[in-house]
């Protein structure tokens, strides 16, 4: 999967979130993840939160009015509702969580290449560590994402 094919699959779960802040060097928004097709949005307890004018942009540009259903500042999460009993929301793209958990998508080989391999890598012939090929892994095409970052 090349990291566009990610990003077209992320993007319309993602929300922006407009609340207090843009003053005193605060941030004015910040960022969520849609977890129900009924609007609920997860994201992290902060001073957005600190306002009864809560806004969330969607990925196609509709703006909706949010409501703070919980926070746990000790977990650093906060739970969000979008849309009003006037507006009815349904239908949203969402990240389902349990059944994220249930199927893991990372493999030994994304482990060896983001964390380092538990065992001790090749050396080449000037003594450099040898990376193993990103074709191993079919998870994620890093040679297109190396290339989009150049």
């Amino acid at each position: 999967m090349s990291l566009n094919d990610v990003v077209q699959k992320v993007n319309p779960k993602m929300v922006k979130i407009y609340g207090s802040g843009g003053f005193k060097g605060l941030p004015a928004y910040g960022t969520g993840v849609l977890v129900s097709p009924n609007g609920y949005v997860l994201t992290v307890a902060n001073h957005l939160m600190e306002t009864t004018d809560l806004r969330v942009h969607l990925y196609d540009g509709t703006r909706l009015p949010a409501k703070l259903i919980a926070m746990e500042p000790e977990l650093d999460i906060a739970l969000l509702k979008i849309g009003t009993d006037k507006s009815k929301i349904d239908d949203l793209p969402f990240y389902d969580i349990v059944a994220a958990a249930k199927t893991p998508l990372a493999t030994q080989c994304d482990a060896d290449i983001l964390l380092g391999s538990p065992a001790p890598p090749s050396l080449g012939a000037a003594g450099q560590p040898i990376l193993q090929p990103a074709s191993i892994c079919q998870t994620i095409d890093l040679k297109h994402m190396r290339d989009s970052q150049s």
